[in-house]
């Protein structure tokens, strides 16, 4: 398993902190001083240095579309912008919550659709002018 380094604890970076300022250079020393076919990829030092060169590279932007293709896949993306087009009196938290329910109850066989998405949005928060007629 493959984690983020930018997502550990306040812990593990005053951890690391502490290695990198206290025993930093005599690692460097010491990882330096073997000849080249008798550095090892478990030197300490090693692992310090590619650590400190992950921070200082910035996270590569998740490509979806190219992950996707390597994959052999598809798949249709919403977003709150698109509920917030055809309910614009909805928050974020309510678009929101209206996407998660479309992909709840969606139905392969007619697919994400506006109509999908206009039918849950009404009913999860009818429209204002909906429940004035209703009066």
């Amino acid at each position: 398993m493959t984690h983020d380094i930018r997502t550990f604890s306040k812990d593990f970076w005053q951890a690391l902190e502490h290695v990198l300022e206290h025993y930093w250079k005599d690692e460097r020393d010491d990882f330096c001083s073997e000849p080249n076919h008798k550095r090892s990829l478990y030197h300490i030092y090693y692992s310090l240095r590619t650590i400190r060169r992950a921070l200082r590279k910035p996270p590569k932007p998740l490509d979806l579309h190219a992950l996707l293709a390597s994959r052999k896949q598809v798949a249709i993306v919403g977003s709150i912008t698109d509920v917030r087009e055809l309910r614009p009196d909805l928050t974020d938290e309510e678009s929101w919550g209206v996407l998660v329910q479309c992909s709840d109850v969606h139905d392969c066989n007619y697919g994400f659709t506006w109509e999908l998405l206009k039918a849950v949005a009404d009913d999860m928060y009818p429209a204002p002018d909906e429940t004035e007629e209703g009066k």
